[in-house]
């Protein structure tokens, strides 16, 4: 388990099945695709709230964001993001071609998100109280 304080933190979900709390501030929560540790990783993030400023930041995922939008700034050959918006994150699922899936629990507002590395493996996310805001932003 990681826990953020109250300030602005960095939480990086390495190898193995993490559980992130960022806490107050604005966090930043980390994702490297070659940290995968075998077929998958499943990482679950407690609190996201980009209203607070929090971001999701991706790394060394072989061309997987290999675009911008609002609330999504690809940047090296699309290997690496930053993610500041359920916006930006239905964008990035959108542009990716089928690397990056969704399902979830709308009943509990679970957001279950997958990632495709690119060197054969998936990080998969669990984001509590996302289900609503991502899927509401794919219908807009």
């Amino acid at each position: 388990m990681l826990r953020g304080g109250r300030g602005d933190d960095i939480l990086v979900g390495g190898a193995g099945n993490d559980q992130l709390y960022g806490g107050a501030g604005a966090d930043q929560f980390r994702f490297f695709g070659n940290q995968v540790g075998g077929a998958s990783d499943v990482d679950s993030i407690y609190d996201l709230n980009f209203a607070q400023g929090d971001k999701l930041v991706f790394g060394e995922y072989n061309g997987l964001f290999d675009t911008d939008a609002p609330g999504l700034n690809g940047f090296a050959n699309g290997d690496s993001a930053i993610i500041t918006s359920f916006e930006g994150l239905a964008a990035a699922y959108e542009a990716s071609g089928g690397r990056i899936t969704y399902s979830g629990n709308a009943a509990y507002d679970l957001l279950i998100i997958n990632f495709e590395t690119g060197n054969g493996s998936t990080q998969t996310l669990r984001i509590s109280n996302g289900y609503a805001a991502f899927t509401q932003e794919l219908s807009s």
